[in-house]
């Protein structure tokens, strides 16, 4: 059986919702220069998101839940950037 992947790129991201800050790596589509044209180009609801560390609002410090994949709803999204710290 053969295996077909799409080639992507890794971006150190911070995702917030109205709950969470989110640390992630974002997978994003090949040859995609910028990160909001990936992110609005998407034809699913779900983005894939590798390496997550998901804090609440109440206390960013503390981490709640932590993952090495979660297909994340965009919908959710409050906030979107790339991560400054990496």
């Amino acid at each position: 059986m053969t295996t077909l992947k799409v080639p992507k790129g890794a971006i150190s991201v911070v995702i917030y919702t109205a709950a969470h800050r989110i640390e992630a790596t974002y997978h994003t589509h090949q040859d995609v220069s910028r990160l909001l044209d990936d992110l609005n180009g998407r034809q699913k609801d779900f983005i894939p998101l590798t390496n997550v560390k998901v804090a609440n609002l109440q206390d960013e410090t503390r981490i709640v839940f932590e993952s090495d994949f979660i297909a994340f709803n965009k919908h959710s999204i409050v906030l979107f950037s790339e991560n400054p710290k990496k």
